[in-house]
């Protein structure tokens, strides 16, 4: 019976817009806030499987944890082209030396070396 109440819990936090109110109120609506199936339906919900790892992100490393992430990506989340490029706006360019050791180590066909070279 405990599992039922649980689960429905769950369903009605990934309705909820802020999830700290909802936590706020006690201990096992806490438990639910915390457990990374149900942030990850949250964000999944909130924000679209397309979003969801952006702002996974966004909300910082009191939020987003390993187990999160693996939530996230085992419901279909989108690695999209947005979010890699706000990861490479944060993090900085390209490493020159890493590109070049690609190209060297791996079996690169011409079509990815123009390629790379053309991401550079």
């Amino acid at each position: 019976m405990e599992s039922l109440y649980n689960e429905l819990r769950i369903e009605i936090f990934k309705f909820v817009d802020t999830p700290i109110s909802l936590a706020l109120t006690n201990k096992k609506w806490y438990a639910i806030s915390q457990d990374p199936q149900s942030r990850a339906d949250w964000l999944i919900y909130k924000y679209g499987h397309a979003h969801a790892l952006f702002h996974a992100v966004r909300l910082g490393n009191s939020f987003l944890t390993s187990e999160v992430l693996h939530s996230l990506l085992s419901k279909n989340a989108i690695i999209s082209r947005y979010f890699i490029q706000r990861l490479l706006m944060h993090f900085g360019p390209y490493d020159e030396k890493l590109i070049e050791l690609k190209i060297e180590h791996d079996n690169v066909n011409q079509v990815d070396f123009d390629r790379i070279r053309a991401f550079q």
